[in-house]
């Protein structure tokens, strides 16, 4: 079936969240990964250029799914869901309701959607032509997803001239070294087309202290 590049690189993700935990020797069974997403409210015919408007949507890996195929097909699904929920609620203004509402109001329900996720998950499309800066090509572009201080995970996603960059931010206690996630995730590619060239490499990690 056709599917986007979004849902091919979270269904490999989520494979590799899969092998990590089973090597963990943790329990991986109906397994459910619960992100939240930044998406951006503002409208392409916006003279406001200055400032962030954004909003918080969550969404679920199946990190518990097995076969590769099948766990493409649910990302697939929920990623398309996903966009269609966005769209709703961006036309009836719920995003921009939150925003009206006071500072307290918003931070409780910040610490709400904080409680209910486990991870940040912040995807950032960028150009699709390479750029330059002072006649050099700019060969890579990456960013750091900022959780808050109860979220142990974050993961940065960033598209730059036709390939993606994949960055994990993990609390030490949790995830000790998060190259041995990040590391799973071409081969996982791979597994979703066997005939498929072999991808660029392209992910970064590192990992904070917990506090």
């Amino acid at each position: 079936r056709e599917t986007t590049p979004s849902a091919v690189l979270l269904a490999a993700l989520s494979a590799a969240l899969h092998g990590y935990l089973s090597r963990q020797g943790e329990r991986t069974t109906g397994i459910e990964l619960r992100t939240l997403m930044p998406v951006n409210l503002r409208s392409e015919d916006t003279p406001d250029l200055l400032g962030n408007r954004c909003g918080l949507m969550p969404i679920e890996l199946p990190v518990g799914i097995d076969d590769p195929k099948a766990r493409l097909d649910e990302t697939h699904r929920r990623v398309q869901a996903f966009r269609e929920a966005y769209d709703a609620q961006r036309a009836l203004g719920l995003f921009s309701l939150i925003g009206q509402t006071p500072r307290a109001v918003q931070l409780q329900s910040l610490k709400l959607l904080a409680t209910k996720t486990s991870a940040l998950l912040c995807h950032v499309p960028g150009a699709r032509q390479p750029r330059y800066l002072c006649g050099a090509k700019i060969v890579e572009e990456m960013f750091w997803s900022p959780p808050s201080g109860d979220m142990g995970l974050a993961i940065s996603v960033v598209s730059y001239a036709g390939h993606h960059q994949v960055g994990l931010l993990a609390d030490a206690a949790m995830v000790p070294n998060p190259t041995a996630i990040t590391g799973l995730i071409e081969a996982q590619l791979a597994a979703l087309d066997p005939q498929a060239p072999a991808p660029r490499k392209a992910t970064r990690r590192t990992s904070r202290k917990a506090t």
